[in-house]
C-alpha cells in the first residue's frame, strides 16, 4: 500500500477527475491505517454529505473534530450537518464556536448567519 501522504495525493487525483466512490475507498483505507486521521474522516463525511448520508457524515465530521478539535473546517462541517436537520440552535452555536477557531474565514459566519434567520433572528443574522 502507499504511504499516507500518498494515499491523499491519490484521493485528490481521484477527486479532480470526478470518481468519487473510488476517492472514498482510499479514504476508508486510510482510516483503516491511521484511525485518527482527521483529514480522512472529514473528507469521507464530505463524500457521504454530497451522496446523502447526512448520518454517516455527521459521526465522520465528529470524528474528525475529536481528532483535531481546533480546524475550524471540521467544526463547520458538522454546524452543516446540524442545519440541514433544521437543528438550527445547536448549529448556531456550533457556527459559533468554528468561527472562534478561523477568526478571518467567512464559512462558519455565514453559516451562522443562516441559522440565526432560520430562527427568526433576521437583526442577529445581519450582525453576525
Amino acid at each position: 500500500m502507499a504511504t499516507i501522504a500518498e494515499a491523499y495525493t491519490i484521493v485528490l487525483q481521484l477527486l479532480d477527475a470526478g470518481r468519487r466512490s473510488d476517492a472514498a475507498k482510499v479514504c476508508i483505507s486510510i482510516l483503516e491505517a491511521d484511525p485518527e486521521s482527521a483529514l480522512a474522516a472529514n473528507l469521507l463525511g464530505v463524500l457521504y454529505e454530497e451522496a446523502g448520508q447526512k448520518d454517516r457524515a455527521s459521526v465522520l465530521f465528529r470524528r474528525a473534530v475529536s481528532c483535531q478539535p481546533q480546524v475550524s473546517a471540521f467544526q463547520s462541517n458538522v454546524a452543516n450537518v446540524l442545519y440541514q436537520y433544521e437543528r438550527f440552535v445547536t448549529a448556531d452555536a456550533a457556527y459559533r464556536h468554528a468561527a472562534t477557531l478561523d477568526l478571518e474565514g467567512p464559512g462558519p459566519r455565514v453559516g451562522r448567519a443562516s441559522a440565526l434567520r432560520a430562527l427568526g433572528r433576521p437583526a442577529d443574522a445581519a450582525a453576525s
